[in-house]
C-alpha cells in the first residue's frame, strides 16, 4: 500500500470514529490548552540519520468532550554526521521543523487518566548543508532543502496533574509524501501542559 493510499486510509478510519463524538454533551467543549513537549525522534529504518531529540510546542482546542483540534510545532535536533572512508570525508549537518495539524478522539473525557488517538496532516521542512573532501578536493553545499507533506497517527495519555496542568506521554507515527519508499520515522515524547 503506498504512502498515500495508506494516509487516506487511516485519516478515514479516524474521521470515523471521531465525527460521532461531535455529537456529545461537552463539560471540556470550547476549552483551550497550550503546551510543550519533548522526546525521541527515530528516522525511518533505512535513514541515514541517527535518533535525534525533538522538542516544540502544541495547542489545541476541544470542540466536545470527545473530539478536539491541535497545532504542533517542533524541531529535531540537528543532526551532525560525520562521513569517514579511506577516500571521503565530511560533515553533514541536517535541520528538520515539524508542523502538524491533528484531530483528536478522548476516550474517556471525565477521568484524570485520559486515552486518546489521533492524526491528521503537516508539513517536515528539511534543510541540509556540509562539506566532502576527497581526492579531487573539498565540496561544500549548503542550504539543500526536501520539503514534504506529512501524514501523522498518534495515540497517548493525558494525565490530570492538577484542574489546569496535565502530562502528556505520546508516541507518533509520521509518513512522508516525499519519499520515494514507504519508510516510517517514530516519534516519542513526554508533554505538560495548560488548560485555560
Amino acid at each position: 500500500m503506498s504512502m498515500n493510499n495508506l494516509g487516506r486510509a487511516l485519516l478515514g478510519a479516524l474521521l470515523l470514529v471521531a465525527v460521532p463524538a461531535t455529537f456529545a454533551a461537552a463539560p471540556e467543549a470550547g476549552r483551550w490548552s497550550a503546551g510543550f513537549y519533548g522526546g525521541n525522534y527515530a528516522p525511518g529504518p533505512d535513514d541515514v540519520l541517527d535518533d535525534q531529540g525533538t522538542f516544540g510546542v502544541r495547542v489545541g482546542r476541544m470542540i466536545t468532550d470527545r473530539f478536539g483540534l491541535g497545532l504542533s510545532i517542533g524541531t529535531v535536533d540537528p543532526d551532525y554526521k560525520a562521513l569517514s572512508n579511506p577516500t571521503l570525508s565530511g560533515v553533514l549537518d541536517v535541520k528538520n521543523t515539524l508542523i502538524d495539524l491533528s484531530v483528536m478522539v478522548v476516550f474517556r473525557p471525565k477521568s484524570r487518566f485520559n486515552l486518546f488517538l489521533g492524526g491528521g496532516i503537516g508539513g517536515a521542512f528539511i534543510s541540509s548543508s556540509g562539506q566532502v573532501t576527497g581526492p579531487l578536493g573539498t565540496v561544500f553545499f549548503e542550504d539543500l532543502t526536501k520539503d514534504s507533506v506529512t501524514v501523522h497517527v498518534g495515540t497517548g495519555a493525558i494525565i490530570g496533574v492538577s484542574k489546569k496542568v496535565f502530562l502528556r506521554p505520546m508516541m507518533k507515527l509520521r509518513f512522508f509524501e516525499a519519499r520515494d519508499d514507504d519508510e516510517v520515522d517514530q516519534e516519542v515524547s513526554l508533554g505538560v501542559g495548560f488548560k485555560f
